[in-house]
């Protein structure tokens, strides 16, 4: 009886399973002691089931033992009551013989031997008389005893019929909120499942973007240039370079993924009038002046910088020619390449 009215308490002790408001770890989730809790329901439910069957089965059993009981009861007391008409068929003959035996009495009361007999049979009557009173206070006795078994077993059937009925109850309550509990957490399992899906899917496509991304950064090799392609074969940053020895060894950087990409190169020479292109497959996109015009025998040395933002496709080519015979000073030319978008 614990066990059951201990199932009674179990929606409003773990009702914060079913509160689909209780904050979680990711989002309004559900926690481990969530899943634990629910764990422990599913189990204490299994256990109330358990024991509810076996209780029914025991009161089944009790049910039988006391219809046999009434059945044993029911045919004694049909015997008792046969033997009573017997007993009472052989009390009214005895009757009938002391009539008659008084009337004989009367008739020889002169009689001495006649009068003995009649008191003879006068003590032979009243012990039968006895008898059948005993007789009678014992069918009596059957009686009570067999009204009172009735009455306990009525009783008894009456205690079977309503714990069934409460059972019953019990039962149904119990599965209307073995419903209610599923339900709620199947809901809770839905949006979880939805948190995660759109989690994984935000995962993915950051994989995706990060996959996607490619930066470089190469410094050019020492070098007179004319009217030619600067090589860069010194890589400070690689990232996602398919084919690096093309810019290392023609100065062509080659494009795999399609994209926005932002050229970014800063050039330094002595030479006058020095200046480069960016190009893209060929076609000049910026031109940047490096050295100005003059004269002077020093010949100070100058960084012309310059950027340019530009949509490649699949093998598209980006490089860096110069316009003049210039000469590059290595360590201090370097070109960066990022793919933004």
């Amino acid at each position: 009886m614990v066990d059951i009215i201990w199932l009674f308490l179990l929606p409003t002790t773990f009702g914060f399973l079913f509160d689909l408001t209780t904050p979680g770890p990711l989002n309004g989730g559900l926690t481990n002691s969530h899943y634990n809790a629910l764990l422990d329901i599913i189990t204490e439910e299994r256990k109330a089931r358990k024991q509810m069957g076996l209780y029914i089965s025991q009161l089944e059993m009790e049910v039988k033992k006391l219809t046999n009981i009434t059945s044993i009861i029911h045919e004694n007391y049909e015997n008792v009551r046969s033997e009573l008409r017997k007993e009472q068929s052989k009390s009214l003959q005895l009757k009938n013989c002391c009539s008659y035996i008084r009337n004989s009495t009367f008739k020889i009361t002169d009689s001495t031997h006649k009068q003995n007999d009649t008191n003879r049979l006068a003590k032979v009557l009243e012990t039968t008389q006895y008898k059948v009173n005993m007789l009678l206070r014992n069918e009596r006795a059957r009686q009570e005893d067999f009204l009172a078994l009735y009455n306990l077993t009525l009783n008894n059937q009456n205690t079977v019929a309503r714990m069934n009925a409460e059972a019953q109850f019990r039962e149904k309550e119990l599965r209307k909120y073995t419903d209610e509990g599923y339900h709620n957490l199947s809901v809770a399992f839905e949006i979880v499942e939805n948190k995660i899906e759109s989690v994984v899917m935000v995962i993915q496509d950051k994989l995706t973007r990060e996959s996607e991304q490619v930066a470089v950064t190469a410094c050019a090799a020492s070098d007179s240039y004319n009217n030619r392609v600067i090589r860069f074969p010194d890589f400070k940053t690689s990232y996602e370079i398919n084919n690096p020895s093309a810019l290392k060894t023609l100065g062509q950087f080659i494009c795999d993924k399609p994209g926005l990409y932002t050229i970014i190169p800063s050039m330094m020479s002595n030479t006058p009038n020095a200046e480069y292109q960016i190009r893209k497959n060929g076609i000049a996109l910026v031109y940047i002046r490096m050295v100005p015009n003059y004269s002077d025998s020093n010949q100070l040395h100058y960084t012309g910088t310059g950027s340019a933002v530009v949509f490649l496709n699949k093998a598209d080519i980006l490089d860096i020619k110069t316009v003049t015979d210039t000469f590059i000073h290595g360590p201090y030319s370097c070109l960066s390449i990022i793919k933004i978008h």
